[in-house]
């Protein structure tokens, strides 16, 4: 990542030299994905919201669908719930409209985590009714189980939380899935032993 910085921004100094919207648009996007890694999350949504720009001005609507779902996911990071959840509505509805199943699911998927790290369960438990309707992908997919398993700990269904945790661990795991899922268990034993 450290090489990679370094590459992608001696290329940003060029912009100034070249006039095409998209390339600028995936240089920003490269950045901001490359400081989310190293969780610096304010200067990741900076180069975001500049990718959002340059794909507006380009027509491309895909990247730039796919760029507002980082900064919202980087508000998230920045615990700016309210903020993160307003762009990761305006994503899922133009998300809709696109036919874009994956950034449907991821922007839903962002969206709910703001309910759950918020304590709302009825805002969570109104947004996994539309989910469930709206899902395309098969719901056997880490992605879904992993958020099922944290939307049943937020409403307090312990049972069905194990149950879709147990899912997941017997998914083919990266090791971001791994982390993901020690740190799902660790709300569900805390929220249990608080109960």
């Amino acid at each position: 990542y450290t090489d990679a910085a370094v590459a992608f921004a001696n290329a940003e100094q060029l912009t100034n030299y070249i006039d095409n919207d998209y390339w600028e648009g995936l240089l920003y996007t490269r950045l901001g994905l490359i400081f989310a890694e190293a969780c610096d999350y304010h200067r990741a949504e900076d180069y975001f919201e500049r990718s959002v720009s340059c794909f507006k001005s380009a027509g491309k609507d895909t990247h730039r669908l796919y760029s507002m779902l980082k900064v919202g996911q980087s508000m998230i990071n920045m615990e700016e719930f309210i903020v993160a959840d307003s762009i990761l509505r305006i994503v899922e509805n133009s998300a809709l409209n696109l036919g874009d199943s994956v950034i449907l699911e991821k922007s839903v998927s962002s969206r709910l985590s703001c309910f759950v790290y918020m304590n709302e369960p009825d805002s969570a438990t109104s947004l996994i009714n539309r989910y469930e309707k709206l899902y395309i992908v098969p719901t056997d997919t880490i992605a879904y189980l992993q958020l099922m398993a944290r939307y049943y700990n937020c409403v307090e269904d312990f049972e069905k939380s194990e149950y879709y945790l147990e899912q997941a661990w017997n998914c083919n795991l990266s090791v971001d899935d791994s982390i993901y899922l020690y740190y799902v268990s660790s709300l569900l034993a805390d929220k249990k032993g608080h109960r």
